[in-house]
């Protein structure tokens, strides 16, 4: 079976966090995202993926539904981090 939204919601976030860390900063850094989903009805599976990764309080956030993505995509996320002078 493959993967559905939860796991490509994980490995997407999991890739923001890499990014993000190889700077200096954290997922906490983060104040805006913009996700583009394939289907719409994968919002709230989404949603409650992300929240495991924005604990302290959740970016800014616009979601979309996008349909000029690949077929092997379900989500694709933006993400805006604050990176301190000195970082």
């Amino acid at each position: 079976m493959p993967p559905g939204i939860e796991e490509k919601t994980r490995l997407t976030l999991d890739n923001i966090k890499k990014c993000v860390e190889a700077v200096g900063v954290t997922m906490d850094d983060i104040f805006k995202v913009v996700i583009m989903l394939k289907n719409p009805a994968d919002y709230k599976k989404m949603n409650a993926v992300r929240a495991e990764y924005f604990k302290k309080e959740p970016p800014i956030s616009t979601c979309f539904r996008a349909e000029v993505m690949r077929d092997d995509l379900l989500i694709e996320i933006e993400a805006v981090a604050l990176v301190k002078s000195g970082a």
